[in-house]
Formats: C-alpha cells, sequence, structure tokens
C-alpha cells in the first residue's frame, strides 16, 4: 500500500490565504477557486460544512467575501454534508489531472493505495456569534485534514461514460475540455481495506487527542518544517531526498501536490495510517 500526501485546499496563492480551524476542532479545508472553467456547476454559496452552516457565511466572517457568487473547485469532496442534495450512489472523490495526474500514474499509485489531504491552517476565535482568524496563531500550521482509500480510478475523457451522481464533480465537468490532460478521478472504498469498521474516506477534527496525528509542523518552525513518523526515514518520497530529513524535522518542498511514499515496511506503514484514522476522524452528518 503507498501512501500520498496531499497538499489540497486554499494557500497564498490559490485563494490566498489560510483554511480555518475553527474553536470546536472541525478542519474546514477552503476549496480553491474555480477561475478557469466556465462550464463549473458549483459555487461557494452552494457549500454546507454542517446542517445549517453554509460556507459562504464562515467564508465573509473571516475575510473572504469576495468569493460571494464565485465558482469553486470542490476537491476532494470528502464529505455527505458538503452539499444540500446528493444523487443516489454518491462516494467521496478526488480529482487529479496533467502533471500531477503523470506523476501518480509514474508512480504507480493504483487501488488500495491512500490519499492523506493536508492543507495551510490557522486556528480561529468565535466573538459573539462571528468566527475570526485568531491573532496569536498568525504562522498556522500544515495539518492532515481527511483521506481517501482508491476503491476505483475512472479516467475521465471526452468519450468517457461516468455514473449520475458524479456529473456535479469539477473533474467531471471539464472532461471535454481538450486543454486538460490525463483528467481522472478517483473513487473511495466504501471501508477501508485492513480496517472493514472504518469508512473509506473522510475529515479530520483537532482534538487534545487528534492533534499529535494530524499536525505536521513542527512547534516553533515553519510550518513547512514538518514531524513525520521515524519509520519514513527509510521510504522513498517523491520529490524529496534523503537531504529532505533533517536532525529535528523534515523539510517539505515548497512546491508540488502529490507526495507519494513508497515503503518495504508495509505493516507498520499501515499501523500508522490506520492510527492517524483512527485517532482524528471526524463522525459521518448527513444532512435531512
Amino acid at each position: 500500500m503507498k501512501v500520498i500526501l496531499s497538499r489540497k485546499g486554499f494557500d497564498s496563492e490559490a485563494g490566498g490565504g489560510p483554511s480555518p480551524l475553527l474553536p470546536d476542532g472541525r478542519l474546514i479545508s477552503l476549496p480553491i477557486p474555480e477561475y478557469a472553467f466556465s462550464h463549473a456547476k458549483l459555487r461557494y454559496d452552494d457549500l454546507h460544512y454542517g446542517r445549517d452552516e453554509r460556507l459562504i457565511d464562515l467564508m465573509k466572517s473571516l475575510g473572504y467575501d469576495r468569493f460571494i457568487g464565485e465558482k469553486c473547485h470542490l476537491d476532494p469532496d470528502l464529505c455527505v454534508d458538503a452539499l444540500k442534495k446528493r444523487r443516489n450512489g454518491w462516494r467521496p472523490v478526488f480529482g487529479q489531472c496533467e502533471g500531477q495526474q503523470t506523476h501518480l500514474k509514474n508512480e504507480e499509485v493504483q487501488e488500495g493505495d491512500i490519499f492523506l489531504f493536508f492543507g495551510w491552517f490557522r486556528k480561529t476565535r468565535c466573538n459573539a456569534g462571528n468566527i475570526s482568524f485568531d491573532p496569536l496563531d498568525k504562522r498556522g500550521k500544515h495539518i492532515f485534514f481527511g483521506y481517501l482509500q482508491i476503491g476505483e480510478i475512472l479516467e475521465c475523457g471526452r468519450e468517457s461514460r461516468i455514473p449520475a451522481w458524479l456529473e456535479y464533480h469539477p473533474h467531471a465537468a471539464f472532461r471535454d475540455d481538450s486543454r486538460y490532460k490525463n483528467n481522472t478521478i478517483y473513487i473511495s472504498t466504501s471501508n477501508l481495506s485492513f480496517d472493514k469498521s472504518l469508512p473509506g474516506a473522510g475529515n479530520f477534527r483537532f482534538g487534545e487527542k487528534s492533534s499529535e496525528y494530524v499536525v505536521l509542523s513542527r512547534e516553533g518552525h515553519l510550518k513547512s518544517h514538518w514531524t513525520l513518523p521515524d519509520l519514513l526515514r527509510q521510504a522513498k518520497i517523491s520529490y524529496h531526498s534523503p537531504k529532505s530529513w533533517k536532525k529535528d524535522y523534515f523539510q517539505s518542498v515548497a512546491r508540488g501536490q502529490e507526495f507519494v511514499i513508497h515503503s518495504n515496511e508495509n505493516e507498520r506503514i499501515e499501523k500508522w495510517v490506520k492510527d492517524v484514522i483512527k485517532n482524528s476522524r471526524a463522525p459521518r452528518v448527513r444532512l435531512s
């Protein structure tokens, strides 16, 4: 089983800032803007992060009001509660194309491999019902916010037939656009192959118990200075070299989206991933 560390959500270029870590521990990865595709179907106004909590209202509170009415790239789409209405058969999905998909293919990412999604998050505080970024957390951190084990891989080109429930997804919306090559959608398993009691995809929650599993950035360091488990020191991590390992941290590269971990320590890798998911998974919520 390969593990892919996948950078997603708002950053300094796409969106212009961090995603919020809410006071209740929810990690709300803000989807990047969808400026490129006039045929994209989703807008920030369509999205939710709870039963009656609209994402655009949270974004306005955080100072991202310029995205009102704008189209967004909901990817990965991990939780059923992101949209009020889902077609029957929906499963968590993630899409990739062009150079990053070529990289995943060259690294032989396949069914059964697992994505651990991370992004840039800052703590927030609540005052009189308004959420704002905590000024004491100026730098923020890289944090794992979700996961997806690959159950099915769909090549999503012009002639491809995809299930009706997937039509909303941005990588389905631009499958006829010849500018974008290698368009591929990864659909999750129903349950983890190595622990059937856990779903094949979902979001994480930050808390006293889970912080040691989901926080990548080393305390007091730059957010790109990570604390990865020692068992990965002997692994190959794409886009990185042995020199990425410093005395007391792992130096993540500044660019790149998908970092594929190859290791002969399969049992130990599986245990690490299982511990991350089991100790950090947020409960499923289904909108009524």
